[in-house]
């Protein structure tokens, strides 16, 4: 007896040693979870109570808002059209008579708003608008004598200067189609269809605004996939068989130089910026419908094309049931807000993928996880986020 009491009285000292032991691992544990709670400086754009909104999430994980309606002196959001350049929001008036853009760079905080620039000429047709933090510009054609005129109007907003119309294309049959246009520097690409009567021809001219002259023009019998300017050069993806092949031209005199594949997210517009870092590019994935999730993050080798990361749908259905569980277990959204991500933006920088979750109209949340999908941290934001900027 006095032996089988031995033996039971070290085994319930050893079972205490290992819970003891177990108890302080987890607390090291927890303690180190607390520990690595990070954030990445972000600027959402969205909504609050139907007001244009800005919130912005410090390294610190604190939230500040900007209220665009007031600051941009917007009046009812219906009057009103927005458009996404980069980091800025344009939104000018379509009843507006004095066409005035207003900007917010999201990014820099940087606020413009100007007014009449580019009065329009007789029997003009506007299409859209774009500018940066200097520059306002405006596609447009009028006509003339049965002769269309397309061209773009650009205005520097820091000098009392008038508007340099930069003619891309005359026709004296149908009006050009622009397609897209977006900004790079001291570069506009401008990618619009030429009907040529039984066939069309797509047009990408390259504008440099400086000399306020289409510089180059690339013309092709298809419609192009993507392009954008990056480090002194231009890459087109215009080859329909394959979609993810990228030519590579120098912006000094555009001279072929090499080519290069990677994925696309297809939300993407043709002309956009991609997100670059160390030779590092965010390159999406399309993922197959029906699915929770339209696309996976990516990054890609921007020299090979070759995947040196991806999400797989199994982490992200992983994530998504943990944000549900730990974060969101006694929320209670409206019918209309599916319960998953809306967006996510990849800081290269610190492998930190930020996934957006609008929870109403009004509300939001934003999680912060590492490359296997682990939660460094959330915030709410009185937004519901619809674009994210990662400072």
């Amino acid at each position: 007896m006095r032996f089988k009491t031995a033996l039971f009285s070290q085994y319930w000292f050893f079972l205490l040693v290992l819970i003891l032991s177990a108890c302080s691992k987890n607390n090291t544990e927890i303690d180190q979870v607390e520990e690595s709670v990070t954030y990445v400086p972000i600027t959402i754009y969205g909504l609050h109570d139907e007001e244009h909104t800005l919130a912005h999430i410090s390294e610190n994980g604190e939230v500040e808002t900007t209220n665009l309606n007031a600051e941009l002196q917007l009046n009812d959001r219906p009057y009103y059209s927005r458009r996404r350049n980069d980091d800025m929001l344009l939104f000018y008036s379509v009843f507006d008579p004095n066409l005035a853009i207003k900007q917010k760079n999201m990014k820099t905080g940087g606020t413009r708003i100007v007014g009449q620039f580019c009065p329009p000429a007789e029997n003009e047709s506007l299409h859209d608008f774009g500018g940066n933090d200097n520059l306002v510009y405006k596609l447009a054609n009028y006509e003339v004598q049965g002769v269309n005129t397309f061209y773009l109007g650009v205005h520097n907003a820091l000098v009392q200067s008038p508007c340099s119309n930069i003619v891309l294309s005359t026709s004296d049959s149908r009006a050009d189609n622009p397609i897209d246009f977006q900004s790079y520097g001291d570069f506009v690409l401008v990618y619009f269809e030429k009907d040529q009567g039984s066939f069309s021809e797509y047009f990408l001219s390259v504008i440099d605004l400086n000399s306020s002259q289409v510089v180059h023009e690339f013309v092709y019998e298809y419609a192009v996939q993507r392009a954008f300017i990056e480090n002194n050069e231009l890459l087109i993806a215009a080859d329909r068989n394959n979609p993810r092949e990228f030519s590579v031209y120098s912006m000094a005199d555009f001279s072929f130089k090499r080519k290069i594949s990677f994925w696309q997210d297809p939300r993407t517009p043709i002309l956009f910026h991609p997100n670059i870092f160390q030779n590092k590019v965010v390159s999406n994935v399309w993922l197959p419908q029906p699915s929770s999730f339209p696309v996976a993050p990516r990054v890609a080798d921007f020299e090979t094309g070759n995947t040196l990361y991806e999400m797989t749908v199994e982490d992200l259905m992983d994530l998504d049931s943990k944000v549900l569980r730990n974060i969101f277990p006694n929320l209670r959204t409206e019918p209309d807000y599916a319960r998953s991500f809306q967006d996510f933006k990849i800081d290269l920088k610190t492998e930190t993928i930020v996934f957006s979750y609008p929870t109403s109209d009004s509300t939001g949340y934003v999680v912060f996880t590492d490359y296997d999908g682990n939660i460094k941290s959330h915030v709410e934001v009185p937004v519901n986020p619809q674009l994210i900027v990662i400072h």
